[in-house]
């Protein structure tokens, strides 16, 4: 990218692939709008700051965003100037990669570790374990039953999700949590409305932690959850 953010050459077939033939002479954050529009709004609001020379040129580059998703899949994006004979910035070369693959097996990695925490927990106390999860699991099937973000939730259903955070952090469960906390985000009121995502992003996760550990103890009355 150019000192405007343009492309000053050709884009990589996997970003052609990705997101399109870019228009000639357009910046970065308008070849990426239609697929990426809060990474693009938010990337070219970054880039005043690496084209005005208002702060060092390394910062401005660590302050701009570097993930985004769009058309299903997961990017990460890198930066790093490109200097000119006169060691002074000539273009800065952006990378994207396709992290989808990647994130769903940390993911699942780390749904693994917190099924090992739980089944640690459940064999050093079982009757107090059980009674946290079951409560936990009830809490979830009513959030993941009520309402959606798309219209906004009642008090009740909110303080669900802020209820399921805190508890799944107790019981080690830092996945659930964090699906909590994005819920959370996803309802401030400066954010735009999000999709059925973070719901599903939690439904797959405690899914992933619930339905193993059912099996192990043979509590599916117990453990019930939402379908």
């Amino acid at each position: 990218l150019d000192r405007k953010g343009r492309l000053p050459g050709a884009a990589s077939a996997a970003l052609v692939a990705w997101f399109g033939e870019p228009a000639q002479g357009a910046p970065a954050w308008a070849y990426l709008a239609p697929s990426a529009p809060a990474f693009a709004e938010s990337f070219e609001l970054g880039w005043l700051a690496v084209s005005d020379d208002f702060v060092s040129l390394d910062l401005a580059l660590d302050q701009l965003p570097r993930a985004f998703s769009a058309h299903g899949r997961c990017y990460e994006v890198a930066y790093d100037p490109v200097l000119d004979t006169n060691l002074e910035s000539a273009f800065v070369l952006a990378v994207v990669r396709d992290v989808t693959a990647q994130l769903a097996q940390d993911e699942a990695d780390a749904a693994q570790r917190e099924l090992a925490t739980a089944l640690r927990r459940l064999a050093a106390d079982r009757a107090a374990f059980l009674e946290q999860f079951s409560e936990l699991d009830a809490l979830v099937g009513r959030v993941l039953a009520g309402d959606s973000p798309r219209n906004p939730p009642n008090v009740e259903w909110r303080r669900w999700v802020h209820t399921i955070k805190g508890s799944s952090a107790m019981l080690d469960l830092h996945g659930i949590s964090a699906a909590c906390g994005r819920i959370e985000a996803s309802l401030a009121p400066a954010a735009p409305a999000p999709g059925g995502d973070v719901l599903d992003a939690l439904r797959t996760r405690w899914a992933a932690i619930r339905d193993p550990l059912a099996a192990e103890v043979q509590q599916g009355a117990v453990l019930h959850l939402a379908g």
